[in-house]
């Protein structure tokens, strides 16, 4: 393994903890994974959020300007993300919110507030981005948009 490999996996350890086991849920396999958000959630209820995803994923861990992205990378090139920037959401789906004319998300919302906008891209997957008041979840690239129906259900925060 060459150390920059190690290094990123080291840091993505530190921040997210893989649950052991999975469970079978409407005959697809999957695994729970706590994700760490103490240090970049900016003033969101929550420290840690728990998410149910389906299995054989590649984690990575993205921050910018204080916002933290968790990115579940799949062989079939989805990606599944949860992330605590709601005002902007990810950069994964920019140009598809674009397409609907939605750049950025309002900032004068309540904690409550839930913004969900959803469609196919041009290749003809599907694309998700859900502001549920004090975080983004969202998957890109997806052939199968009820593969991650599921996982969307699955949310918990926690402190």
């Amino acid at each position: 393994m060459r150390r920059g490999q190690l290094l990123f996996l080291i840091g993505v350890c530190a921040c997210a903890s893989l649950k052991t086991g999975s469970i079978q849920m409407n005959g697809d396999e999957y695994k729970a994974v706590d994700l760490d958000f103490e240090n970049c959630a900016m003033g969101k209820s929550y420290k840690f959020i728990e998410v149910m995803v389906p299995v054989e994923f590649k984690l990575s861990k993205h921050d910018n300007d204080g916002f933290c992205e968790y990115r579940f990378a799949y062989k079939n090139e989805a990606i599944f993300y949860v992330s605590s920037n709601t005002f902007s959401g990810s950069m994964l789906n920019y140009e598809n919110r674009l397409k609907n004319h939605i750049s950025t998300y309002s900032t004068n919302r309540s904690e409550n507030d839930t913004i969900r906008n959803n469609g196919r891209e041009m290749n003809g997957k599907y694309w998700l981005e859900w502001i549920n008041g004090g975080y983004a979840i969202g998957y890109f690239n997806a052939d199968d948009s009820l593969k991650f129906e599921e996982t969307l259900a699955s949310i918990k925060l926690s402190n």
